[in-house]
């Protein structure tokens, strides 16, 4: 209440309710409103307004089965034993955008990764684009997670894809129809700022990254080579360990010599977060540049890990 009144120094509150109380709910609820408060002062304000409805839709809807913490609620009278499974952390909602899109539209059944549920993801795909979009941005940036919005794009490319789809997917159908990616061996990076430092954006080490070494402002660029001409949709930029170093704006251009450029996606400081899907149409390309196009006077330029998604064939 304290939080959604809007209560002065309502943080500071809460911080002393959570540290005090020896109610384990009180204390998983607590922490989650100061995470959320947290990550909300870093978003635009549609951001704030998406994640507002997808909270409203999660509450409502989701939260029976999943849990109002994201971790799953349990049967009744069977100890745990959930209904569905937790979402905190979950690889299918912390993955490509499109894993949880595509469960909404044609639900889930049987075991996840080996593990039984008593509860059936049933099918939402009769509500509309911006609803899905909201509650699973609403998601992936909650209970834990932070994985970047979903865009209402995403969902419409999404109903393309599986529109010959009748039927619920399994756990390994759902994980083999997901986007692929272009092994980092077979990729080649240099950046204008730091170029020495542009290797560990693909060293597979979350702990690494490559940084700008200076604050950020428009014309910094960061360039993918790849092995050979690949078709290819879209770079993943992973920010996360360092959330607010996520570009401020970025311009994604192609090039088949490195020479002369092609602008496949534009994209606003309002469209980006610490996981930036830079999603385009799809295009057989050798070279990828993402010039930066913001400014911020305290972050650097950051990436821990980027990948290259190979357009669906």
């Amino acid at each position: 209440s304290a939080k959604y009144l809007n209560w002065p120094e309502n943080e500071k509150f809460i911080t002393g309710v959570v540290s005090t109380s020896p109610a384990k709910g009180v204390v998983r609820m607590g922490s989650q409103l100061l995470e959320s408060g947290q990550k909300m002062a870093a978003m635009s304000d549609d951001q704030r307004a998406v994640m507002k409805k997808g909270q409203e839709i999660y509450s409502t809807i989701c939260a029976a089965c999943h849990g109002m913490d994201g971790k799953g609620s349990e049967v009744a009278g069977l100890k745990d034993t959930l209904l569905a499974p937790p979402l905190s952390g979950s690889k299918i909602i912390n993955g490509s955008a499109h894993g949880g899109i595509y469960v909404l539209l044609k639900g889930l059944e049987g075991e996840i990764e080996g593990k039984k549920y008593e509860g059936l993801m049933i099918p939402m795909g009769g509500d509309d684009d911006e609803w899905i979009a909201s509650v699973l941005s609403y998601i992936r940036n909650s209970f834990g997670n932070s994985s970047g919005f979903v865009e209402v794009s995403d969902v419409v490319q999404s109903r393309k894809d599986t529109q010959s789809r009748s039927t619920p997917w399994t756990y390994d159908e759902l994980m083999g129809a997901l986007p692929q990616y272009v092994p980092s061996s077979r990729l080649k990076v240099s950046a204008s700022d730091k170029d020495g430092d542009a290797v560990r954006a693909i060293d597979g080490k979350k702990e690494t990254r490559y940084t700008s070494g200076k604050f950020m402002k428009p014309g910094m660029w960061f360039q993918i080579e790849l092995a050979e001409p690949m078709s290819v949709s879209g770079v993943t930029l992973d920010t996360r360990n360092s959330a607010a170093d996520y570009p401020r704006g970025s311009d994604v251009t192609v090039s088949a010599d490195g020479k002369t450029w092609t602008s496949v996606l534009t994209r606003t400081a309002e469209q980006s977060f610490a996981v930036s899907e830079l999603s385009f149409p799809p295009v057989k390309t050798r070279f990828i540049r993402i010039t930066q196009t913001g400014s911020a006077d305290r972050n650097f330029w950051s990436i821990h890990e980027l990948k290259v998604r190979l357009a669906n064939q």
